[in-house]
């Protein structure tokens, strides 16, 4: 992950727009030695001139964390990574409670 912090894609959107989708790690074993936080960001731009259009963006915000054979997926449809962080706490609370980490 240090070799490629961020990567962006694009997609059409519709005839005369484009989805510019860039994906940033945030933070690495932030809850344990197998866990990322990540941010989504998608960007609408006008094809003809490369306009962005602001209205359009939308944010992602992503933890993945892996416990023994167990992963837990935190997925926040906005930009919020200090909340995913507080969540992934509880969630890995919850599953070593469960699994007895």
């Amino acid at each position: 992950m240090q070799a490629c912090p961020a990567f962006s894609t694009s997609t059409q959107v519709g005839d005369d727009h484009e989805a510019r989708r860039t994906f940033t790690i945030l933070a690495t074993n932030f809850a344990g030695k197998s866990s990322v936080l990540f941010r989504q960001k998608t960007a609408v731009h006008e094809k003809a001139s490369g306009k962005h259009v602001p209205a359009y963006d939308q944010y992602t915000t992503a933890a993945l964390i892996q416990q023994g054979d167990h992963v837990i997926q935190v997925y926040i449809e906005k930009d919020a990574a200090n909340l995913a962080k507080q969540l992934s706490a509880k969630a890995v609370a919850r599953l070593c409670a469960a699994i007895t980490c």
